[in-house]
This record gives structure tokens, C-alpha cells and sequence, in this order.
């Protein structure tokens, strides 16, 4: 019973003299606890809106504002924080007491992120296995004025199809045949908005990338209008903080047929007309190898206009006539660069080509000009 008693005495001697200091000074209890700030970046500097920072193991928490920065209450020194924000790496860092800055790293494997599309919300794993990217390495050291003609079996699914005059677009297929009436050109999208004119008007030096959806999951971007697949074209553009930067380049080349189709010529047209009627053209005694000297070529039944052409030794070169030496003619010069809030890209180019057949002509002069200025903070 003395024994109880004597540690019911040190209980209540302690918890006096611990309300007592809670006392005389109230603030001591929560002397380690402060507001925390700091501000979450990513790998390019530019603020992250919308992260989360949460004290690890507990419910307090804050987002991130539009310029990255925040404030959480109630964090103790040494506290562990968690950072995390949808396509980044989440990260958990100790609080030391000073100003917390944070750099989150793109999560690149992060396939089954919900990302906002068009019109909705879907995988990002059902768009991005959807895509192609087009390998535009050959623009440079293949002579095209069309960037559709150096695309031609270099992309998986993407059918284009074989032009015959000079500057021809030719037809372009994605999902293949879809439709026996409609139309199956996909849809094109330049620098983000749906282009309606034609592709054979851009420069393929202006060309920085072209991306094929190819699925059905590029309707949950564009919907019905996206049913035979899309083209997305992005142009080149400047650099901020770059020096400026003049680039020019042309090419020269020639073109003439991989096969000759030159049509006979009077002679040759009259040997023609003596072996299909070889059986009188020719006599049987010799196994018709001797010329029959009483045939005649109107027993070909050859009509009076070729006959009388025939009759007056008249021969012309169709084939001379018609065709020529086809040629691809390039220029184009560019120039970009920027400083801190402005960024330039400005092109210019003249394309002459002429086909195989005499008149086929095509020639297109193009400028383009990509500027992105920042404003202020905000626009």
C-alpha cells in the first residue's frame, strides 16, 4: 500500500510541474513545428501546377500553384515530404528547415496514366500505342517536292499511293479501304489545327515531324472526323535564347524513264506488217524466209490514211516529240533563332519540276513564318 502511494505522489509531482511549463509558456510544445515553402519545377525549369506535397504518413497537404510555389503549415523539421504529380517521378525528400525546391523527372514509363484527349479522358497506353512515328531522314538526301513521296513505304499501315504528273498529291491511306463511296483521306493536323488545304504546298524542309494515329483510339482525340486516321505535322521552329541562324540549301537532279516506249518507225511498221501476214508476205518454197515480191501491203487492210503516209515515206519521231529530260530544281533558305521571350523561324523556298512528258510543269514558291512570343508570365 506504501508502494502505491509513493507512485501515485511521483505521477502527480510530474504532471504538475509539466502543466506548469505549459503554463508559463504555451508556444514550447509546438516550437519545431513551422510553415514549410518551396516551389516544384521540372527537368525544363518550367513550373509544375497541380503537384502534390504531402507530409509522409499523415493528411496534410497542399497543390502546387500556377507558378509551382506552395506553403504547408504544420511541417516539423526533419519531417519527411512527398512530391508527386501525374507523368512525373514521385519523389520523397527530408525538410531541413530551409526554402524546399524541387525538380520532379518525367515518368516515362508510366503507361497507364489517365490523360485528358479531345473530347474526354482515356489510357495514355491505348493512345501511344497508336502512334507512329515517321522517319524523315530521307527528306534531306532524297529529291522530293512533296513530303508524301519520300513517306512512301516507310511507315507501317500507311498506304501512299504512285503520282503520275509533276506536283501530283497522291492518295493516302491509313486503315486502308474503308469505304466504297466516302472518303478515305485521313486527317491532317499542322501544328496542332486541323489543315484542310494540301500537303503538296508545305515545304518538306519546313518539316520537323509527322506522327500517324493510325487506331481507333485517335477518335477519342478528334473524333468522327478522325475515322480514316490522322496525320499530325509539326513545322520547325525557333529557339529561344539562340543566336540567329541561316541555313540554305538547293538540288538539282534529273529524271528520264526506266524503260523505252519509242513507237516504230516507218520501217519497223512496215516489217510488222510483212511478219503478221507473213503466209502471202512470204513465199512457202523458201519456209517463208524469201520476200514475196507480188505482195502488197493493202492486202493488210491498212486504211488510206496510213497507207498514203506510208506511200510517201513519211516517218516521225512520236517519241522525241513528246518527251524530255524531267528535272527537280530546289531552293530554300531559312532563318531562326530568338532571344529570352521570342522565338523565330522564318523559311522561304522555290521548287521547279518538270516531268518526262513534254508540258507536264510544276513549279511553287513558298514563305512560312513560325514566331512564339511570350508576352508575360501568364501569356
Amino acid at each position: 500500500m506504501l508502494m502505491n502511494t509513493r507512485k501515485i505522489a511521483v505521477f502527480a509531482t510530474a504532471f504538475i510541474l509539466s502543466l506548469s511549463v505549459l503554463l508559463l509558456n504555451p508556444f514550447v510544445a509546438f516550437a519545431q513545428q513551422s510553415v514549410l515553402q518551396g516551389s516544384v519545377t521540372d527537368t525544363r525549369g518550367e513550373a509544375v501546377i497541380g503537384a502534390g506535397v504531402v507530409i509522409a504518413g499523415t493528411n496534410d497537404g497542399v497543390v502546387t500553384g500556377v507558378d509551382g510555389s506552395f506553403e504547408l503549415p504544420g511541417a516539423v523539421k526533419g519531417a519527411q515530404i512527398e512530391i508527386s504529380c501525374i507523368g512525373f517521378t514521385t519523389q520523397t525528400v527530408v525538410w531541413n528547415g530551409d526554402v524546399l525546391n524541387v525538380v520532379l523527372e518525367d515518368d516515362t514509363l508510366a503507361l497507364d496514366e489517365v490523360v485528358v484527349v479531345g473530347y474526354g479522358t482515356m489510357k495514355k497506353s491505348d493512345l501511344t500505342g497508336s502512334v507512329v512515328k515517321a522517319d524523315l531522314s530521307s527528306v534531306k538526301t532524297a529529291p522530293n517536292s512533296n513530303i508524301l513521296q519520300a513517306l512512301q513505304g516507310g511507315v507501317a499501315g500507311l498506304q501512299i499511293a504512285q503520282t503520275n504528273r509533276a506536283g501530283a498529291e497522291p492518295s493516302i491511306e491509313v486503315r486502308g479501304q474503308t469505304t466504297i463511296n466516302g472518303s478515305t483521306d485521313p486527317l491532317i493536323v499542322l501544328d496542332g489545327i486541323i489543315y484542310n488545304g494540301k500537303i503538296s504546298d508545305l515545304n518538306p524542309s519546313d518539316i520537323e515531324s509527322i506522327d500517324v494515329l493510325k487506331d481507333a483510339s485517335s477518335k477519342a482525340v478528334y473524333g468522327a472526323k478522325a475515322a480514316n486516321g490522322v496525320l499530325m505535322i509539326t513545322t520547325r521552329s525557333g529557339r529561344h535564347e539562340m543566336a540567329p541562324q541561316i541555313s540554305y540549301s538547293s538540288n538539282w537532279s534529273f529524271s528520264t524513264p526506266t524503260r523505252n516506249f519509242r513507237p516504230l518507225d516507218r520501217d519497223a511498221y512496215l516489217k510488222k506488217a510483212r511478219d503478221v501476214d507473213y503466209k502471202n508476205a512470204y513465199t512457202a518454197d523458201s519456209g517463208y524466209t524469201q520476200e514475196n515480191p507480188n505482195w502488197s501491203i493493202t492486202s493488210t487492210g491498212m486504211n488510206d490514211i496510213i497507207y498514203a503516209g506510208v506511200q510517201d515515206g513519211t516517218s516521225y519521231d512520236w517519241w522525241g516529240e513528246g518527251t524530255q529530260t524531267g528535272h527537280l530544281y530546289t531552293n530554300t533558305v531559312s532563318v531562326n533563332g530568338g532571344s529570352q521571350n521570342v522565338s523565330y523561324f522564318l523559311s522561304g523556298s522555290y521548287t521547279d519540276q518538270s516531268g518526262i512528258v513534254k508540258g507536264d510543269d510544276y513549279k511553287r514558291a513558298t514563305i512560312r513564318a513560325n514566331v512564339d512570343v511570350t508576352l508575360t508570365s501568364w501569356l
